[in-house]
């Protein structure tokens, strides 16, 4: 919420984000980034599996922003809920900087920041 908030940089939030070159990403991994509104309903162990489980990045981020939302009430208020989810391909072996730019582009869906988790299902 506070990127790029220079409001909330009065208050302590920091607004300007931290970016992070060089993490390790093996063939066929997965990155999410979701909103509380799927955190704050599911477990972390659920949302892998989950996501893990479908091939396609954007029926998996379909699919965990459908399962978070049955999770809330169906009257009263709910929280954003919003889904990442992107794939590095399985056949990019090696991130490193003289070789990424020449490896494909991971695939990437967005649905409707956020969290960073490294989980192995």
């Amino acid at each position: 919420r506070a990127l790029g908030d220079e409001v909330a940089q009065s208050l302590g939030v920091s607004w300007d984000p931290e970016v992070t070159v060089g993490l390790p990403m093996p063939p066929g991994a997965s990155v999410l980034i979701a909103s509380d509104g799927v955190w704050e309903k599911m477990p972390l162990e659920d949302v892998a599996s989950l996501i893990n489980d479908i091939e396609d990045p954007q029926t998996a981020s379909f699919e965990l922003v459908e399962a978070a939302r049955r999770e809330w009430p169906t009257t009263g208020d709910i929280d954003d809920i919003t889904a990442v989810v992107a794939r590095v391909p399985r056949q990019v072996c090696d991130a490193t900087p003289s070789t990424a730019a020449a490896s494909p582009a991971p695939e990437l869906m967005v649905m409707t920041p956020s969290v960073y988790h490294e989980v192995t299902v």
